[in-house]
């Protein structure tokens, strides 16, 4: 049945392995079936780690009930709607990039629990809170406020509300932020960006899910989704002391990190030619081959916002090829943004090895000073130089596998 038809659910009983009901089928099959199981009515470890590494999703404890099939078809349905949720995301933000997939992958399981997307001016962190309102509370309203904005003496009025008559100029009720998102999603851009006076008022409201306007005494619940954006360290604020540790436990229910462009090369074609091709003009232009080349190298430090801004300056000149000489005045922004970190030694290395080895060994060392500056504490040394887990442990290899060879 197996090598003539397609089957969406396969459940594979290992305890009959031997009449080539179990593994064996499994191996052969299981890349093909979209959701393969493994049955056993006992529990071996060995077991369900090999089934696993066939390929399968889930084991199953023998006798089966039915609602043990029914909560199959249920996971088997996620799956599907993951996928198709997951083709939506790329969609709406445009990559390939793995690492940043996986960061989007966050927004379909992150439900309404207190959101923090992290990542540099322009990388799109709005877009991503958007994503996560429509994906969750779609239908309800999805207000964002700029925290940077937020000065102290207007922080109780927009967090609060007020009612008329309270203060000097309040001539009429005014709800704050969270009663107006209430039932909804309310995104705080910037969150960085605030007192500790401010974040203290904050922290009030999330833990108490409720606002009380000035002037009143009536306390109001309010029911939001929070998601908050940076595009500092906090956890570096905390350890400085200008950013609340209470707070930020609140805010990293879940917490989402965006890289820069100049970290994913392989996105800076494909939003270029997605952002000409779905530009409000309706018509299209032609990247040279040279100019695609220089801004593959360019540092973009404005991001995706800055790239949407090139496409949208060179469609109202109407241009019809983009050619190097065009993007010329692109490189003073280039030496503005790395010429501090240059020094001869680079220089020369770049002469004498090419650029990619360069920054190959010149990061090896970095993360090798680190690490041995933290005593060998990876906890640290991630967190000082801000990189993922499996970022540090690569080259950690790299570097040991060098120390053996010497050795």
């Amino acid at each position: 049945m197996l090598s003539e038809e397609k089957f969406d659910i396969v459940v594979f009983d290992i305890d009959l392995d031997r009449r080539g009901a179990g593994f064996s089928l499994l191996e052969r099959f299981s890349k093909d079936i979209p959701f393969s199981v493994i049955s056993s009515c006992r529990q071996a470890e060995e077991s369900v780690t090999l089934g696993y590494q066939y390929g399968c999703e889930h084991f199953l404890h023998k006798p089966i009930k039915e609602k043990n099939i029914k909560l199959l078809i249920e996971n088997y349905r996620k799956k599907i709607e993951h996928k198709d949720m997951l083709h939506f995301l790329k969609s709406k933000y445009i990559t390939e990039d793995e690492a940043t997939i996986n960061e989007l992958k966050k927004t379909i399981t992150c439900g309404d629990l207190a959101t923090h997307i992290n990542g540099p001016t322009g990388v799109g962190k709005q877009v991503v809170a958007e994503l996560i309102h429509e994906i969750h509370r779609g239908s309800d309203s999805f207000i964002e406020r700029n925290c940077s904005s937020f000065s102290d003496n207007l922080a109780d009025t927009l967090l609060f509300g007020h009612k008329a008559g309270s203060f000097t100029g309040a001539t009429e009720d005014r709800k704050g932020v969270f009663e107006v998102a209430n039932g909804g999603t309310i995104f705080l851009d910037e969150i960085d960006k605030t007192s500790l006076s401010f974040q203290a008022k904050l922290l009030k409201i999330i833990e108490q899910k409720q606002v009380v306007r000035i002037g009143s005494e009536t306390a109001i619940k309010v029911n939001f989704h929070l998601i908050t954006a940076s595009s500092q360290n906090i956890e570096k604020m905390v350890e400085a002391g200008t950013f609340l540790p209470d707070l930020w436990h609140r805010l990293q229910g879940e917490l989402i990190h965006l890289t820069g462009l100049r970290d994913r090369v392989g996105d800076i074609e494909l939003q270029l030619r997605h952002y000409i091709r779905t530009h409000e003009s309706g018509r299209l232009f032609v990247i040279s081959k040279e100019a695609q080349n220089f801004l593959n190298l360019y540092f973009w430090p404005g991001n995706t916002r800055e790239l949407k801004q090139l496409v949208n300056r060179f469609q109202k000149k109407n241009t019809k090829i983009l050619e190097l000489k065009d993007i010329e005045y692109l490189n003073q922004k280039n030496i503005r943004a790395t010429n501090h970190l240059l020094n001869a030694n680079i220089l020369k290395s770049v002469q004498g090895q090419g650029l990619n080895l360069t920054i190959k060994n010149l990061t090896k060392e970095i993360v090798n000073h680190y690490y041995l500056k933290n005593q060998m504490k990876k906890r640290n040394t991630m967190r000082e130089l801000d990189i993922s887990c499996r970022t540090l442990y690569k080259y950690l290899e790299q570097i040991e596998g060098e120390n053996n060879a010497i050795n």
